[in-house]
């Protein structure tokens, strides 16, 4: 589990941002490869939910004409 986002995480404690930035390249990288995503085929009755604390969501718009309902 990665506890860190791109939008919220700038450095690590203790370090500048420029001695941070390395290695939060390297996880934010590791967070969006191919084989630690996943994408939701939505079917009727279809469900989502996951922890913001622990995933990192990446809306698609792929809902034109549907009620998007949160």
């Amino acid at each position: 589990m990665l506890y860190v986002n791109p939008e919220f995480t700038t450095r690590f404690e203790g370090w500048t941002r420029r001695e941070s930035l390395p290695l939060l390249r390297h996880l934010f990288d590791t967070g969006t490869r191919p084989e630690f995503t996943t994408r939701l085929r939505w079917a009727p009755g279809s469900i989502a939910m996951w922890d913001n604390r622990q995933t990192w969501h990446f809306a698609v718009n792929d809902y034109q004409g549907q009620r998007r309902v949160i």
